[in-house]
Parts: C-alpha cells; sequence; structure tokens
C-alpha cells in the first residue's frame, strides 16, 4: 500500500513539474517593453522595411507566449526556460506587397531587459524573396501595461518592394 501511495505521489509530481515549470517560464518574460530595432542585415535589393523604436509585448498564451509588435503577424512560441524568448509567426499578410514570416529570439533578464534578434522572411508567389534582421534592445516598463496591447508600431516604414518577375 506504502509503495503504491509513493508511486501515486511520484508520477503526479512528474505530471504537474513541468505545467508548473511552464507558468513560471511564461511569467518570468511576460511583459511591454520599450524596445529599440537596429538592422543588422537584408538583402533586400528593392526595398524593404524599416523598424526603430516600439513597443514589444509578450504574454502568456497556454503553456506558451505570444509576442506582438504593431502591425506585424503575432508570434508564438513555447515557454522553454527562464529569461529565454524564442517565437515565430506563421506565414501570412504583411504591410509589404508580399508574405512574411517574422521570429525572435533572445534573452530577457532578471531585471527586465530585453536583448533579442528579430528576423523577417519575405515571400513571393510563395517562393523566398529576401531577409532582414534586426538587434532588438529594451527595457520593461511600468507593470501596470503587463500584457496591454501594443497601440503603435515601431516607427516602422514600408518601403515598396520593386518587385520582380518569377525565374523562368
Amino acid at each position: 500500500m506504502r509503495t503504491n501511495r509513493l508511486s501515486a505521489f511520484l508520477v503526479a509530481a512528474a505530471v504537474l513539474a513541468p505545467a508548473v515549470a511552464s507558468a513560471d517560464v511564461a511569467d518570468s518574460l511576460v511583459g511591454r517593453y520599450d524596445a529599440t530595432f537596429e538592422q543588422v542585415t537584408s538583402n533586400c535589393q528593392a526595398g524593404g522595411m524599416t523598424l526603430d523604436r516600439g513597443p514589444v509585448v509578450v504574454s502568456k498564451r497556454g503553456a506558451g507566449i505570444a509576442v506582438e509588435t504593431a502591425k506585424l503577424p503575432a508570434l508564438a512560441g513555447p515557454a522553454t526556460k527562464v529569461g529565454r524568448l524564442k517565437a515565430a509567426s506563421k506565414l501570412g499578410k504583411t504591410p509589404l506587397p508580399l508574405d512574411g514570416k517574422f521570429s525572435i529570439a533572445g534573452t530577457i533578464d532578471d531585471g527586465g531587459k530585453l536583448d533579442a534578434v528579430f528576423v523577417g522572411e519575405f515571400f513571393q508567389d510563395g517562393k523566398p524573396f529576401c531577409t532582414q534582421s534586426w538587434n532588438v534592445t529594451g527595457a520593461r516598463v511600468a507593470d501596470a501595461a503587463k500584457g496591454a496591447a501594443p497601440t503603435a508600431a515601431p516607427s516602422a516604414t514600408f518601403a515598396r518592394f520593386a518587385l520582380v518577375p518569377p525565374m523562368e
């Protein structure tokens, strides 16, 4: 009887521990960050997207997290380790005349400092067109704004691409 109780306890602990840990991980990332975007690379020769400064909002979504910036698709990802931020969007519409997929990966320290890389991959007619990346740095703003949706784009300028015909 004692062995059965111990086994049941160990099984329950193993099942519940990841859920508790996942909630703690997501809680450590949740917040609104005043972020600066500094372009690192771009192979978009016929234009591109310029991101300067704006809010980045991290919120809980199920067992994972959601990352939002205004005018861009929401990104979703798992809450894997405390302080680790990793999320991606699905391929979808962008403010440009191209489809896009976005991702972010980086860290958020105990003091609420965001340090990440944001990548935008653009597609024309389902084929890769070009890619841009930015370093994103910022700080968590007051708790009153936690979880609030972004209200302004990160000073985004969406330059027009000169679309090229597909290669034959």
